[in-house]
């Protein structure tokens, strides 16, 4: 029988205001993540994501509710313990490296002393240095490396001391584009080698859903969803989700005898079984154009992306929709062309 994956975090509840005439950066949030399994936090500016991280990490105290890390609470009910003793890895944005030590210093910088009769701190160090990639630089100082080489080694000062838990602050935001692609795949390599759990904070749609095992989704401080990246996706289960993730186009919709009415014509879907209005989610990819002289519609903007065109393309109506097509199809900005959807892939939201 396969042992149960143990427990790493817990929060139940867990609310943070810091100020009283203003909604709670976190309202009653409660989440589970096991051992090894990667968590991105997702949402725009100001939803709480930043604030869940300096909660779990104890830098905040909550206000209600409890957090939990390895089976022992840290937070709630009256108690706090302070950030030192939680066994917590925290890796930032700008890497917070101090320049006067070497990359050997700076990962060891942290490392408590190891039980008796395990690896020696230079051992630890060695092998965490070999876990990023970075084997064989220990002598050099920051200053010697790349953007990429420096998150590295923050990465690796981060896992030295065998944490429970890592917490991930936007930590491939300063880096190049090209830099941070290949990158945040061996970030999910380098966690996976370790079996640590983490929990990554970021406003990159494609980088959560790349990296992580679930995602979460927050918004004005409450969990939207947590989910697989598929099911996020796939399967959002709020308009803000379908909206935010994946930045999916909205049709009024109006119930009929044979079906929903829209913009794009009839469909029948499930869902909304009460409502005799609603939002239909269609994603730019599952949008296909066809040029036609007579066309319901207008192609008003057209950039190219590399690997596809992103189209916008208005209806009659005065509604905009984003179409994403290969390239293959290129049709000029003016043209007239019609709009169907593909109609396994469509959701709707009650208004």
């Amino acid at each position: 029988m396969t042992a149960p994956v143990p427990l790493v975090l817990e929060l139940n509840a867990a609310t943070k205001r810091f100020r009283p005439d203003v909604p709670a950066a976190l309202d009653g949030l409660s989440l589970q993540l096991y051992q090894g399994e990667i968590l991105s936090c997702l949402g725009p500016s100001g939803c709480g994501k930043t604030t869940l991280l300096r909660m779990i990490a104890g830098f905040e105290r909550l206000d209600a509710g409890s957090i939990a890390i390895a089976g022992r609470r840290v937070s709630g009910q009256g108690y706090w313990q302070p950030p030192e003793q939680r066994n917590v890895g925290m890796v930032f944005q700008d890497y917070a490296l101090f320049p006067h030590l070497s990359v050997a210093k700076n990962v060891g910088f942290g490392l408590a002393s190891l039980p008796k009769g395990s690896e020696t701190p230079a051992q630890r160090i060695a092998w965490v240095l070999e876990l990023v990639g970075l084997g064989g630089v220990g002598d050099r100082y920051p200053h010697q490396l790349s953007g990429g080489q420096q998150q590295r080694v923050a990465l690796a000062r981060a896992l030295a001391p065998r944490p429970s838990l890592i917490l991930l602050d936007e930590p491939l935001s300063n880096l190049d584009v090209q830099v941070r692609l290949h990158l945040r795949q061996e970030l999910r390599t380098i966690l996976k080698a370790a079996n640590t759990a983490a929990i990554l904070v970021t406003h990159d749609q494609e980088e959560a859903l790349s990296i992580a095992d679930r995602v979460a989704v927050l918004r004005q401080g409450h969990l939207e969803q947590c989910a697989t990246p598929e099911a996020i996706y796939l399967e959002p289960a709020t308009r803000f989700v379908a909206e935010f993730v994946a930045q999916a186009n909205f049709l009024p919709a109006r119930r009929r005898e044979e079906g929903w009415e829209t913009a794009l014509g009839r469909f029948c879907l499930p869902g909304a079984e009460s409502a005799t209005t609603a939002e239909l989610m269609v994603r730019p990819e599952d949008l296909l154009l066809h040029p036609e002289a007579d066309g319901p519609a207008r192609v008003i903007n057209r950039q190219f992306l590399g690997r596809e065109h992103r189209y916008q393309v208005q209806l009659t109506t005065g509604l905009t929709l984003v179409v994403r097509a290969p390239l293959s199809k290129a049709i000029a900005v003016g043209d007239r062309v019609r709009l169907t959807a593909i109609a396994t892939n469509l959701r709707l939201f009650p208004r």
